[in-house]
């Protein structure tokens, strides 16, 4: 009868996790996966990815729109291959529609004219999502 018991504790806790783990996501877990979504997009050099994610109005401190950081981010994979991006540090605050991601990133790539590997990329960067049916990146300083 124990054994009964302590199997049904057992599955409770073990439904509780799974239920926890993939059906009832924080908004800051969202965020956090779009995050991860557009450092992975970026890797694999993946603009139509990475277009998915940017809102049709993004803009930047750096001057970029979203059609202007396409074509940044299509010369950058022109320059480099084998990207990886580092994210160090990472604090995400949402409230309500609106996301605020503050990340240390580090990039680095293989230049192809040199064949060398180098930082192209080392700063804060903070990142502002905000929420229409799905998380996307609206505005970056």
């Amino acid at each position: 009868m124990w054994r009964y018991f302590l199997f049904l504790i057992f599955l409770v806790i073990f439904f509780y996790f799974l239920i926890d783990k993939y059906f009832l996501i924080s908004e800051e877990e969202k965020v956090k996966k779009v995050i991860y979504q557009a450092k992975n997009a970026c890797e694999e050099e993946d603009l139509d990815k990475i277009s998915q994610i940017l809102d049709k109005n993004y803009y930047d401190n750096f001057g970029h729109n979203y059609e202007k950081l396409l074509i940044r981010l299509y010369n950058i994979f022109n320059q480099y291959e084998d990207i990886k991006i580092y994210l160090l540090k990472e604090k995400i605050k949402v409230d309500n529609n609106l996301a605020i991601c503050s990340l240390s990133v580090r990039a680095i790539g293989l230049a192809i004219d040199i064949k060398e590997y180098e930082v192209f990329y080392k700063d804060l960067l903070t990142l502002y999502l905000k929420k229409n049916k799905d998380w996307q990146i609206y505005y970056a300083k």
